[in-house]
């Protein structure tokens, strides 16, 4: 996949009875120590101005090149910290590195994230084999907010969908959120196709109905199945 490339999704919401169309920018493609990192931005209906602004559109995938492995990460607390400490640095423009230090010690004891909850894709999809469970704790002074993810892997499945026809990886999974006092607990199906990335998604809730579906629906920008493409 190159940079520059597009994306295109449709997402029926049945709880709101809504569809929503956005488009996915393939933003950078780096390669570094062995690992190709690529970042999605997702703009259009699914996100507001202020959550662009908050980075929660970025979607990002690392390919381990020597283990063959691409991993979809959801939140990762090592890069959340060092994006807070580059934040607190850029404050201090001609200051001391121990008023750095001495200003993040504080920050990071009320405010931090711990964990990495990521979707791991290997090359080979094995069949009803589970997923490694994957958790992340966001903590602000009393806020504190904590997600886990587990699943299984189904296989490998054939998709046609508006865009084209993909030999997608699929996976089941349980998603659960806790903030305060309020909690979540969803099912999600996906199905990952090389090259790509997501193909479709289904998200049930915890009785078993169907909320939304997110389906691709076209690619711009780069030719499917072309020499170069990275993994997921």
């Amino acid at each position: 996949m190159k940079e520059g490339a597009v994306l295109i999704y449709e997402t029926i919401d049945k709880k709101n009875n809504r569809v929503l169309i956005d488009s996915v920018i393939v933003e950078k493609v780096v390669y570094k120590d062995d690992t190709t990192f690529v970042t999605k931005a997702w703009y259009g209906d699914s996100y507001s101005p202020s959550e662009i602004r908050a980075k929660t559109n970025i979607d990002e995938y690392e390919y381990c090149h020597k283990d063959k492995k691409t991993d979809r990460v959801i939140m990762d607390s090592k890069k959340e910290n060092e994006e807070s400490y580059k934040f607190i640095a850029s404050g201090y423009k001609n200051g001391k590195k121990e008023d750095i230090e001495k200003e993040w010690k504080e920050y990071s004891r009320r405010i931090y994230a711990v964990g990495r909850v990521y979707v791991p894709l290997p090359d080979s999809i094995p069949l009803h084999l589970s997923m490694p469970e994957s958790h992340y704790m966001y903590k602000a002074s009393i806020y504190k907010f904590k997600a886990s993810v587990k699943g299984e892997y189904s296989g490998v499945e054939v998709l046609e969908t508006e865009a084209g026809r993909f030999e997608c990886a699929k996976l089941s999974m349980e998603v659960r959120k806790r903030a305060w006092w309020m909690s979540s607990k969803d099912k999600i199906v996906e199905w990952y196709a090389k090259g790509i990335g997501l193909v479709k998604s289904e998200t049930y809730n915890k009785r078993g109905k169907l909320q939304e579906v997110t389906t691709l629906k076209a690619v711009r920008g780069f030719t499917i199945g072309e020499e170069g493409a990275v993994r997921f």
